[in-house]
């Protein structure tokens, strides 16, 4: 992710419109920058404190691991070649590697695995489309 290798422990990092604040926590916990969240959503923020509450340095762990899960971090032909096939298990690897193959040029660009992320996310939007539609009446009792 580019943000980790462009910030400086002395640099401040504000994250307007943070949402969950995960580029404030890698900010902060990977560079060690002084980050400023900002999130309109009251009901966002009070979601965060919460979750602050209950999980505490855990969140943050998890996700800088959520980050190494993925090769967002590092060129998938960096990683072992006995974990490719687990790391090419998430949706994001194809697109990530389709992007630094168009770009920078480099990157292991497969059919078969930009094909796995273009067809989860289809999936995942059909799915998404029917849920909604079944839930569409009640949905803003719901939230």
């Amino acid at each position: 992710m580019f943000l980790l290798h462009l910030l400086r422990k002395e640099d401040s990092f504000f994250d307007i419109g943070s949402n969950v604040s995960s580029y404030s926590i890698l900010a902060n916990s990977h560079v060690g920058a002084t980050t400023i969240s900002f999130e309109p959503l009251p009901a966002i923020v009070e979601l965060l404190k919460r979750n602050k509450e209950v999980n505490g340095e855990y969140y943050t762990f998890g996700v800088q691991l959520m980050m190494y899960a993925t090769t967002v971090i590092y060129p998938l032909s960096a990683a072992p070649t006995k974990y490719k096939w687990l790391i090419e298990l998430n949706p994001m690897t194809g697109i990530i590697e389709a992007f630094r193959f168009g770009f920078p040029g480099q990157g292991e660009l497969t059919f078969s695995s930009f094909g796995y992320s273009v067809a989860f996310t289809l999936v995942a939007l059909v799915l998404g489309v029917i849920i909604f539609n079944k839930t569409e009446k009640t949905f803003v009792d719901t939230v």
